[in-house]
């Protein structure tokens, strides 16, 4: 931000055999061209999957929410001997391989379910989390990766339990509120854009992997970790 005065470049063209890649400019541009492309599909397709998320409104009263709150609470010890810390963290994704989890990192801890609608779950887990907190738990906050304004997890770890609005195997029933009628047609659209964005980011790893084979053997990577040790060793 203030080259000289507080910042300095640090130039690794210098690593890059220029003359060898100059040869290749034209590949080397179109390849470009098409992951920055794919990529900015998939990125459609996510955001319009998300929106298809958010189901508007809440539709449970606060009061329905507060006893959901309470049930949920109720699962856990009144106190916890912890400070009361939380976290944020995402425990699922999605990627070329269409939607990753963690959840078989889980695989001994308790699990109860929250069925409601996405902002209804979204008001009882954010409750449910400054209820415990207050209790000395130590929390860690858990976004849908699609619409990350969205809760969609909380765990306890000292309890290893988690809340969640997924239907996650062998999971206990927490709480259930007002949902909205299942809409088949809307179901089946967010299937596809799913779909489509996880063809559209298996299409830009293939081309910015193809993007890669063609520098990296143009690269001076001993010379790039070199720097790199450097200045590690400056920080230090």
């Amino acid at each position: 931000m203030l080259p000289g005065a507080r910042d300095s470049y640090i130039n690794l063209g210098r690593f890059y055999d220029s003359h060898r890649l100059e040869k290749r400019r034209a590949e080397l541009t179109e390849l470009t061209r098409r992951y920055k492309n794919a990529y900015s599909a998939a990125y459609d397709y996510l955001s319009a999957a998300g929106a298809l998320n958010i189901n508007g409104a809440r539709l449970a009263s606060e009061a329905a929410i507060m006893t959901a709150v309470q049930n949920c609470a109720a699962l856990l010890p009144p106190t916890a001997p912890s400070s009361g810390n939380t976290r944020n963290c995402f425990i699922d994704t999605f990627c070329c391989k269409g939607k990753v989890s963690l959840y078989e990192a889980f695989g001994d801890w308790h699990v109860y379910t929250i069925n409601a609608s996405a902002a209804d779950g979204d008001a009882v887990l954010r409750k449910l989390g400054k209820k415990l907190t207050e209790s000395a738990y130590s929390i860690t906050y858990c976004y849908s990766p699609l619409s990350p304004e969205l809760m969609q997890h909380l765990l306890v770890p000292c309890q290893k339990t988690i809340f969640t609005l997924s239907r996650m195997h062998e999971s206990t029933c927490a709480a259930a509120l007002s949902q909205p009628r299942p809409d088949e047609k809307r179901i089946e659209y967010h299937t596809k854009l799913l779909d489509s964005a996880s063809e559209m980011l298996a299409l830009a790893k293939r081309n910015h992997d193809a993007l890669e084979e063609v520098y990296n053997p143009c690269v001076d990577f001993s010379g790039i970790y070199s720097e790199a040790r450097k200045h590690i060793n400056a920080f230090l």
